[in-house]
C-alpha cells in the first residue's frame, strides 16, 4: 500500500521509473509462476485451513492463504508482516526463510500483480 501512496505523490516520470524498476520481470510475476510456490513454501505450513489450531504456530484461525482469493483478501497483512516495505525487520515467516532475492521478487509480485488485482476486485465489489 505504501507503493500506491508513493505513486500518488510522485511525478509521472518518477512513477513510471519506480514501476518499471519494481515490475521488471519478464514474464511478469503471477500467482501461477511465482506467488503460489512462494506462499506454499514459506506460508502455508501455518496459514492453511488444513492446519489445526494446535499446529499453526500462532497463526490466527481464518488467516489462511490456500487460494489466490485468500491472498487478495489478506494482501495488506501479508505486505505488513512478510515484506520489508514497512520495516527492514520482517515478522513472517517467524523462523526467517526467504532469501533476499526471493523477498525482492515477493515484494515485486505483491506490488505489481496482487495489489492491482485486489484494487480491481474491490472496485467491482463496490459496483454491485
Amino acid at each position: 500500500m505504501i507503493f500506491w501512496f508513493i505513486l500518488a505523490c510522485s511525478s509521472k516520470e518518477e512513477t513510471e521509473d519506480t514501476a518499471f524498476a519494481l515490475c521488471k520481470h519478464d514474464p511478469p510475476l503471477s500467482y501461477a509462476n511465482f506467488g503460489k510456490g512462494y506462499i506454499d513454501f514459506h506460508c502455508i505450513g501455518c496459514h492453511s485451513v488444513e492446519i489445526p489450531e494446535t499446529h499453526r504456530v500462532g497463526a490466527p484461525l481464518g488467516v489462511d492463504f490456500n487460494t489466490y482469493d485468500d491472498v487478495l483478501h489478506w494482501a495488506e497483512r501479508i505486505e505488513a508482516r512478510g515484506t520489508r516495505i514497512y520495516s527492514e525487520i520482517i515478522t513472517m515467516p517467524p523462523g526467517g526463510g526467504p532469501t533476499n532475492s526471493e523477498l525482492e521478487m515477493f515484494e515485486s509480485w505483491l506490488t505489481c500483480a496482487v495489489f492491482p488485482q485486489k484494487q480491481v476486485r474491490d472496485n467491482e465489489g463496490e459496483e454491485e
